[in-house]
């Protein structure tokens, strides 16, 4: 019986992880790529944000983004800092869509600190600051960053926040950077900042240049459930293993 138990209690702990805990808007092959996301040697880019909302409490632990090098051109990333924002609701926003109102979290990371991976290729560049739109299709990878236990930023379940990805290259070299765009996303447009980074932003809404259809970006987060939610899981399967053992004796 308490093997029975042990085991339930187990599969509850790893679905409570690996299902739960994660936010995912994984990358459009066919999506535009949106930047640059603060390249140094750019005079402003749009630095876009996309929001998220938090299905459980705890500390995001692992992100992941997807990006692409403007013609393909790539160069070594310097550094990469993370951020979070809490939220302005449509109803309450004086731009009439959501965005975000105030930073609440950011993390810097340098080279060894994150990992780089080839993802695939697809879908052209598109910089609304400028503007300028490039339909050629380019190369996108994923970068994976593992944050420390105790520098994470720490959700709270049932409330949206917007996540920002800022990517720095040399000065000068290959293609600035741009964030890859989703599939989709159930909740708002993501926007983009027309004050190019400098200073409180101005946000306005991520849309497609051609079809005006809101856009969201490719990100994932990683989010481990409090222990109190955990063990509320446990509990629960092995209350389903006591009550099934009884039926089997009846």
């Amino acid at each position: 019986m308490r093997k029975v138990i042990l085991g339930i209690a187990c599969v509850a702990w790893s679905v409570s992880l690996a299902v739960y805990g994660d936010y995912a808007q994984p990358p459009d092959a066919n999506a535009w790529v949106v930047g640059p996301v603060n390249s140094l040697f750019m005079a402003g880019g749009p630095v876009p944000a996309d929001d998220w909302l938090a299905s459980q409490s705890g500390p995001v632990t692992n992100v992941t983004v997807w990006y692409s090098f403007a013609m393909n051109i790539s160069e070594p990333i310097t550094s990469v800092t993370l951020e979070m924002w809490d939220g302005l609701a449509a109803a309450e926003s004086p731009t009439g869509y959501a965005m975000p109102d105030q930073l609440v979290w950011s993390q810097s990371f340098l080279p060894g600190e994150f990992s780089t991976s080839w993802a695939g290729l697809g879908g052209g560049w598109h910089d609304p600051y400028m503007p300028y739109t490039d339909s050629s299709d380019l190369t996108y990878r994923r970068m994976d960053i593992p944050i420390d236990p105790g520098a994470e930023f720490v959700a709270t379940a049932g409330e949206t926040y917007w996540f920002r990805a800022l990517m720095y290259q040399p000065a000068m070299g290959g293609g600035p950077l741009g964030w890859k765009g989703s599939v989709g996303s159930p909740n708002a447009a993501a926007v983009w900042d027309a004050n190019g980074g400098i200073g409180v932003p101005d946000w306005q809404e991520l849309l497609d240049p051609y079809t005006s259809a809101p856009m969201s970006l490719a990100f994932e987060l990683s989010v481990v459930p409090e222990p109190s939610s955990v063990l509320l899981v446990i509990a629960g399967a092995a209350g389903i293993a006591l009550f099934r053992r009884r039926l089997l004796k009846l």
